[in-house]
């Protein structure tokens, strides 16, 4: 059969130049940045199932860590050359020195402590994961180019999410695990698939992540930025792409069968509920009963489940386990209050599950350690605060808002898991600190906005909500 390219020749015309061919100009002047780079990371994360690693490496081998340390060292070589340079204020790059630092302080105390083999082990698997998220936010904060690809990226992110969600459906509504059918080269599996479990007659699932309460806090965290989308698109068609998404995102979310998740949902919408408008809230309220009533009749008996999750859960077996093992806890923060026991050396192998990152850290690495994962928290969200009075534009508003209900999910969600140690929530975590990182920047440097193009009724409506918030 002839080609599509010889049919001019037959025709007696020339050949269709390649530059004219549909998508290659585009392509030809298509650059890879961070944005492009961080969307390629995120896919490693959220498309291959955690569990997946290169065999010779065990749990360091995931993908995604290993471009990350790459991305590391490329953050790294920009630095020695002045006109790849980011230059100004960024408050990231301090947050990244005081996480680093208070990781060295407390690995030098619990190598003086003396550690077993397998604690050395975790606490240098450790040093690994946090060069690895460190290198996500620095790139995002100071690689991100324009607000346009800002854009790009998290509305990527709000994809793989509704992928998670997809892969999550599928495991709940008719129990196939498309997980364990997933085959990637070069890569196998470090531990055992989660794949469809139970709680209350119903199935759990998890999707492509490593838990469903990580599955739950994940999709919590990217149904704030598919909202963003569908309140800040003006477009009718994108709009409906973008509910369409959220769709995907919010309903599977349920299907974790966890409290994280609907808590997280609501802290979330609760945090952006501050700067709607009185036609948002009526929105969001229908969508809420409508996600009710769906949930209702794809899944009979889902709400009541997580409904006695918080009306029982003084009687859930889960919860009385935690509070015996936090007592427990808190005897070894006795022996090593200030610099802890070591970063990453509380393993399940030594000790037992704490499934709570703040304690974790107090554990590891004291009350210092503590103090700074509450700034990976509180920092970005008062940079959101912050660049929250500055900004003139809706669109800038709620974006900055979504930051601030993200970070506010994040740590939440900290308390019901170790969340470090899972990959995608800290991919998002450690994403979304990047992109306080270069909302920060970009609003310095006046591109994060264009307030001539907004209308006199926005700018009205943005500056009532910046009396609020400064009163």
């Amino acid at each position: 059969m002839a080609s599509v390219l010889e049919a001019p020749r037959r025709q007696g015309t020339a050949p269709l130049p390649i530059e004219r061919l549909p998508g290659v100009t585009r392509f030809r002047n298509w650059h890879p940045d961070a944005a492009s780079l961080m969307t390629l990371v995120l896919g490693l994360t959220f498309l291959i199932p955690n569990q997946l690693t290169i065999p010779a490496l065990g749990g360091l081998g995931r993908p995604e860590l290993l471009v990350s340390l790459v991305l590391m060292g490329w953050w790294g070589m920009t630095k020695l050359v002045p006109s790849l340079t980011v230059r100004g204020n960024q408050p990231i790059r301090w947050l990244a020195a005081l996480y680093f630092c208070s990781f060295a302080f407390s690995y030098v105390a619990g190598h003086a402590r003396g550690l077993t083999p397998a604690e050395a082990a975790s606490s240098d698997r450790f040093f690994i994961f946090l060069l690895g998220a460190l290198a996500i936010s620095l790139v995002v904060a100071d690689g991100i180019p324009t607000r346009a690809r800002l854009d790009t990226l998290l509305s990527r992110l709000t994809y793989y999410g509704a992928y998670l969600g997809f892969t999550g459906s599928l495991q709940f509504l008719f129990n196939f695990d498309i997980t364990d059918k997933l085959s990637v080269p070069f890569l196998a599996l470090n531990n055992e698939l989660y794949g469809v479990q139970s709680r209350s007659t119903l199935n759990r699932v998890s999707g492509t992540s490593t838990h469903p309460i990580e599955y739950g806090a994940v999709l919590a965290m990217c149904l704030m930025i598919a909202v963003h989308f569908i309140i800040t698109t003006d477009d009718p068609k994108e709009k409906r792409k973008r509910i369409v998404v959220a769709a995907m995102i919010a309903l599977p979310g349920a299907f974790s069968v966890s409290r994280t998740n609907a808590a997280s949902v609501v802290i979330g919408l609760t945090i952006l509920f501050i700067v709607w408008n009185a036609r948002y809230r009526f929105y969001a309220f229908v969508a809420g009963v409508g996600a009710v009533a769906a949930l209702q009749i794809v899944a009979p008996g889902l709400l009541a489940t997580i409904r006695a999750l918080f009306l029982y859960a003084g009687e859930d077996p889960s919860i009385s386990g935690r509070r015996k093992d936090y007592d427990d806890a808190f005897g070894y923060i006795g022996e090593r209050p200030i610099l802890g026991r070591g970063s990453g050396t509380f393993i399940p192998e030594e000790y037992f599950i704490l499934d709570n990152q703040w304690l974790g850290e107090l554990i590891t690495k004291g009350y210092v350690g503590l103090f700074v994962l509450g700034m990976m928290f509180v920092v970005p969200a008062m940079m959101s605060r912050i660049m929250r009075t500055q900004v003139r534009t809706y669109a800038a508003l709620h974006l900055t808002q979504t930051l601030f209900a993200v970070m506010a999910i994040a740590a939440f969600a900290s308390v019901t898991f170790d969340s470090f140690y899972y990959a995608q929530f800290r991919m998002v975590w450690f994403v979304m600190i990047g992109v306080s990182g270069t909302l920060w920047r970009l609003q310095k440097t006046g591109a994060l906005e264009d307030p001539a193009t907004a209308s006199a009724e926005e700018l009205a409506f943005v500056d009532e909500k910046l009396r609020r918030v400064q009163a």
